[in-house]
């Protein structure tokens, strides 16, 4: 490893100092700034807002800003509790959360985390509302809403799809016959046997089960104004011992998210998303990112926003999502407001003479199931 540009280092020497945070109970040993670094990275390549780190797995930026002799593994998790647990007992120090996992993670009295960026902020990525194939077509979002009424529902609870649910039916006064927590598993075999009417999913799960067939994409949270976040996460550990450390991991994110803000990349993106899963064809994780879930397609769509900075857009769903875990009894009163620290970030795009957002991900053709673009 080597060391990064000049652009890099001055951002580097501005924020090179102690910070005075908090530690957690059980704090690890980072070595001196300048010293090699041992790092683990926990993300969920099965969930697209995180993947920036399926990016950096792949082409490995941050090698060009790590000091040199520094290693990093990845370590996927599953599910968000999974990486919430990974950071809080130390066995990752870097993490890709989606927003409920996040919120968890940075909150309460020395929390062991902190918000350090944004992986990005869309309204289409963790809120696809699926529905059984032999439903009607519906012609509004209102009829899907009327419909919903009485109806077998399920979503994979303490995630931002169960957010997004949960404040869909509460908002229009939809009273389900029925809501269970499930697996994605779960889900599928349920939709496809005919035990559920809809569900609630990320990307690109959603995709990946209208691509078999067993259900279809009926509504997206862009048809009812509401947004989701990704965000990166850092030991408060690792951000107190290692600025340099921190500024050059955001350096390396900076340059991923570039990259996946490109529309020249995809195919490459893909390719990466593909190697790091197993089970998801190369239609669902194209469609999932690169086409818009349903239909109707909106004026100037967005499909993902690729923050970096905390924009007011990302902090937005950061405070609605403290709210809706407060009002759930997930976190403790007084902890509604999680650990930001953003100064590293603030000062690289400084350094670049960019402003967050640093790019936007908008719809290509769709992929059929023989893998070519549909036109």
């Amino acid at each position: 490893m080597h060391g990064g540009k000049p652009a890099y280092r001055l951002a580097l020497a501005c924020i090179c100092v102690v910070l005075l945070l908090p530690g957690t109970a059980r704090a690890l040993n980072y070595g001196q700034p300048g010293d090699p670094v041992h790092l683990v990275v926990g993300y969920q390549p099965y969930y697209t807002e995180a993947w920036s780190a399926v990016v950096m797995r792949g082409r490995q930026f941050y090698a060009h800003y790590l000091p040199a002799g520094s290693t990093v593994s990845f370590y996927i998790g599953d599910r968000g509790l999974v990486l919430v647990q990974a950071i809080r007992s130390g066995r990752i120090q870097i993490g890709y959360f989606g927003d409920i996992p996040a919120v968890l993670s940075a909150s309460g009295e020395s929390p062991p985390a902190r918000i350090v960026a944004v992986s990005g902020t869309s309204f289409t990525q963790c809120s696809i509302l699926l529905v059984r194939r032999s439903a009607p077509q519906f012609p509004s979002s209102a009829a899907l809403l009327h419909w919903l009424n009485g109806k077998r529902i399920a979503v994979p609870m303490q995630s931002c799809s169960e957010r997004f649910l949960r404040d869909l039916l509460a908002q229009h006064g939809i009273h389900p016959g029925a809501l269970f927590d499930q697996n994605l598993d779960t889900i599928t075999a349920g939709l496809s046997g005919g035990a559920l009417d809809a569900a609630a999913v990320w990307q690109p799960a959603g995709a990946q089960l209208a691509a078999l067939g067993d259900a279809r994409i009926a509504a997206s949270g862009a048809d009812f104004n509401w947004q989701d976040g990704g965000f990166l996460l850092m030991r408060a550990d690792l951000i107190q011992q290692r600025p340099d450390i921190v500024a050059a991991w955001l350096r390396a994110e900076l340059d991923a998210q570039r990259f996946l803000a490109d529309p020249a990349n995809s195919n490459a993106v893909i390719n990466m998303a593909q190697q790091q899963t197993f089970g998801y064809s190369r239609e669902a994780l194209w469609n999932a990112l690169y086409a818009w879930p349903t239909a109707a397609v909106p004026p100037d769509p967005v499909i993902m926003q690729l923050d970096f900075g905390l924009t007011g857009a990302a902090r937005s769903v950061l405070a609605r999502t403290a709210a809706f875990l407060e009002r759930r009894g997930t976190l403790p009163p007084g902890a509604d407001k999680p650990s930001v620290y953003d100064a590293a970030a603030r000062q690289i795009l400084a350094a670049e003479d960019l402003a967050a957002p640093i790019g936007r991900i908008t719809p290509q053709p769709r992929v059929s199931g023989s893998g070519q673009p549909r036109r």
